[in-house]
């Protein structure tokens, strides 16, 4: 099978956090670690369990989006490394660690922003019942 993706890393799940419709995989690479979050049902359907082999498959696009793609692009020039090339170079590996952190920080941000924005719709319905 052909994928889109430039990232493909094996590993092995080290935990899974489960919540009511999404979990969080965590997939240990033996250097670094890689986060998932994914739904409850394709963990389920996929037989994710704590020792179990998994790829973390990466699309780069979100991932270079968020570090600077014209910086990682230039880097991957300098270095020679082919598009479909598996990202192991440590420069490399350590540009992408912090687009994840990036990544991740901005999505945080952006749930608590809803979690919010939910309590003070959710104290407004409240009001309009009491009338």
């Amino acid at each position: 099978m052909k994928i889109s993706a430039r990232n493909q890393l094996k590993g092995t799940v080290s935990a899974i956090a489960e919540g009511a419709v999404n979990g969080v995989v965590s997939i240990d690479l033996g250097s670094t670690m890689v986060k998932a979050d994914i739904t409850m049902e394709a963990i389920n359907d996929l037989g994710l369990k704590e020792g179990t082999d998994a790829m973390a498959i990466i699309k780069a696009s979100n991932v270079m989006f968020a570090a600077g793609s014209e910086r990682i692009q230039g880097l991957m020039e300098r270095l020679g490394v082919d598009d479909d090339m598996p990202l192991d170079q440590k420069m490399l590996s350590g540009a992408i660690e912090n687009a994840q952190k990036q990544v991740e920080s901005r999505n945080f941000q952006t749930r608590k922003n809803v979690l919010q924005y939910d309590d003070v719709m959710n104290t407004q319905r409240e009001i309009i019942y009491k009338q």
